[in-house]
């Protein structure tokens, strides 16, 4: 799936491929099952996003003035990024369990890149992620 010069909300999902979106001005989500995600943001966005793909490189492209918080889930591939961040505390939840307090621990990597925003989540199980700003 290829689409370019989108403004405004979405909500893409590819089964067998990757999904390559460019000149993005908005929030959504995106996924695909079996291919590589190459979105490029021309505006950052101001609302949640969630990015994934099971079986594919996840790359996004930011606009340098970038501010967002970011909850980060991978297990086979490796993450990077030229922004500067912050690591944010583990998010826990508390069950009472017999009347004992349960703790538990969200597995991702949270970070938070300038002065925090929407939370924009890369989803990733074999793949590298790659959180990057725009060169020009």
């Amino acid at each position: 799936i290829n689409i370019s010069y989108l403004v405004g909300s979405f909500d893409i999902n590819n089964i067998n491929g990757g999904i390559k979106m460019q000149h993005i001005e908005g929030s959504g989500s995106a996924y695909a099952l079996n291919g590589n995600m190459n979105l490029v943001f021309d505006k950052n966005p101001t609302e949640d996003c969630y990015i994934g793909s099971l079986n594919g490189e996840i790359r996004v492209v930011f606009k340098p003035l970038l501010a967002a918080e970011f909850k980060l889930n991978t297990f086979n591939g490796e993450i990077f990024t030229d922004f500067e961040y912050e690591h944010m505390p583990h998010k826990q939840k508390v069950q009472q369990t017999t009347g004992k307090n349960m703790w538990k621990f969200d597995r991702s990597t949270h970070i938070q890149i300038g002065r925090g925003g929407p939370q924009i989540e890369l989803d990733g199980f074999n793949g590298d992620m790659y959180i990057q700003k725009t060169r020009s």
